[in-house]
């Protein structure tokens, strides 16, 4: 409890005047499961409507409590307070109708696009073969190969608006699946210290990457999976620190900064504490960058 303390603390010198000035609005509850059957199509439609983007200080200070006795370490607790502050404060945001991939881009699908020329070979990391199945996410590829993939199938991006919308639907999940963490729902990773070698985490069923669509449980209020887990994703958004919390935010349909440090990846993956599967939860890559949790899915 003390430690809890501690972390509520810190988290609470960051936020500032947001614990005083931003009211915290509840969403309406939500199942503990999703209860969206799964579906067979590519591409499932969200419809418009108002949804609420970002995290409360109480949400934001919950996560850092709970999961800080899970698996942080002192080391990285002061840059975890300072990524969630960046949550703050959630708004109500209109997104428009817009379609979205069911599942993430598999190394399948990738390859079509490389048997026709239109995108470039990707060496991937071995771990004994888990990467390099057809039915495994595309990971290891940098923002604009993304995007060249998502034109070549005639689609583009999600906006980090449109991503957190599916992910989080209209009743303002915290993860896709409902208000209540799961270690089996997603496939997450960990910091304990015995896997630090490979981050990975088997208590979800996987030690490394699945096959995308696996996870049956991580699966949002449309039917869309792993957007909890599996692989992290690029999406259209530049990042520029705070501006979520700072910057003057649309409240329809926003696309973030014009220009910024790198590009936004959501999502947690294999690799990342669970606390990052959270849909409101986001961190930055720079634009080049290639890591073995990210990839991507395409909207239209």
């Amino acid at each position: 409890m003390k430690r809890a303390g501690l972390l509520s603390a810190r988290l609470l010198l960051l936020l500032g005047v947001w614990l005083h000035a931003t009211p915290s609005v509840h969403a309406a509850p939500s199942a503990q499961i999703s209860t969206a059957k799964p579906n067979p199509k590519r591409m499932i439609t969200v419809p418009a409507g108002w949804f609420y983007k970002g995290s409360t200080v109480h949400q934001a200070r919950r996560a850092l409590a709970r999961f800080a006795r899970l698996e942080m370490r002192q080391s990285i607790r002061g840059q975890l307070s300072t990524r969630l502050a960046e949550e703050l404060p959630r708004r109500r945001i209109w997104v428009s109708t817009f379609r979205m991939d069911r599942l993430e881009v598999s190394r399948a699908d990738y390859g079509r696009c490389v048997a026709r020329g239109r995108c470039k070979a990707v060496a991937l990391p071995s771990r004994l073969g888990a990467f390099r199945k057809p039915s495994s996410p595309m990971i290891n590829v940098t923002w604009r190969e993304a995007v060249t993939y998502c034109r070549f199938a005639h689609k583009r991006l999600p906006t980090e608006a449109e991503w957190e919308k599916a992910a989080r639907g209209p009743l303002g999940r915290i993860w896709p699946w409902g208000n209540r963490w799961h270690e089996r729902a997603c496939n997450h990773g960990t910091l304990h210290p015995i896997q630090d070698l490979f981050h990975g985490s088997a208590t979800d069923g996987w030690f490394w990457i699945a096959p995308v669509g696996r996870m049956a449980t991580d699966r949002s209020f449309y039917g869309i999976m792993d957007l909890g887990g599996n692989a992290a994703e690029w999406v259209a958004d530049w990042y520029r620190f705070r501006w979520w919390t700072t910057g003057k935010i649309k409240s329809r349909n926003p696309k973030g900064p014009a220009g910024g440090r790198g590009r936004l990846v959501k999502g947690g993956s294999w690799r990342r504490l669970r606390i990052l599967s959270r849909a409101a939860a986001k961190r930055w890559l720079g634009s080049r960058k290639r890591e073995p949790d990210v990839g991507f899915r395409c909207a239209r």
